[in-house]
């Protein structure tokens, strides 16, 4: 039999309703089961008037095995509040995909990092790339006499945007600052875990 996931969401927008529905909202469920996530969602719409309750019911009777998700259901109102809409996808997010690699802590963060790429993309394709960007500070801005430099300490003399390395231009900010910003931030979260796994694997030793 085929292994299927279950979740719903379940929410009537009126646009000319005064509130919006908040996560609170949604935790009370207004009349339908509140917010849950994974197993805890099937105790929750078993036996309610919805079509959820119905569809779990006749998937079981087929033999099919179940998967819960995350199940959401608030009041008739206006728009759903971004707060609460984030909170709901983070928890769906969270059971589905994070929960499972709990004692897999480098895949967790290879699975999140990936994840934050897809969602900004997703975001980029939906709404366009924002009209704000950040400027590079002074530091790797500088252009004109004495650029691009010839070593480090030229760079650091006149702030070069660039610097020569095998006759061939660097950028200062983008192609040496970040990544060694990124170097520097993936040793520590290295250690970070490995520390924390130490941790671990003494404690289950006692």
């Amino acid at each position: 039999m085929a292994r299927i996931a279950v979740g719903g969401f379940q929410h009537e927008t009126n646009t000319f309703a005064p509130s919006r529905a908040d996560y609170a909202a949604f935790e009370a469920g207004g009349g339908w089961p509140g917010v849950k996530y994974g197993e805890a969602l099937f105790e929750a719409v078993e036996g309610a008037n919805i079509p959820a309750a119905g569809a779990i019911q006749a998937l079981r009777a087929l033999g099919h095995r179940l998967v819960g998700t995350a199940w959401a259901a608030a009041s008739p109102s206006a728009h759903v509040t971004s707060e609460a809409f984030e909170r709901i996808l983070g928890g769906l997010i969270e059971t589905t995909l994070i929960r499972p690699l709990y004692e897999r802590p480098v895949y967790q963060l290879m699975l999140t990092l990936g994840l934050g790429f897809i969602l900004v993309e997703l975001v980029r394709a939906v709404w366009g790339r924002p009209e704000f960007q950040m400027p590079r500070p002074d530091l790797f801005d500088g252009s004109g006499e004495g650029c691009p430099a010839v070593n480090i300490s030229a760079w650091l003399q006149h702030h070069c945007s660039t610097i020569l390395v095998l006759d061939a231009r660097v950028r200062t900010y983008n192609e040496i600052f970040i990544i060694a910003v990124g170097i520097v931030v993936l040793i520590a979260v290295y250690v970070k875990l490995m520390n924390k796994l130490d941790i671990k694997y003494d404690v289950h030793e006692r």
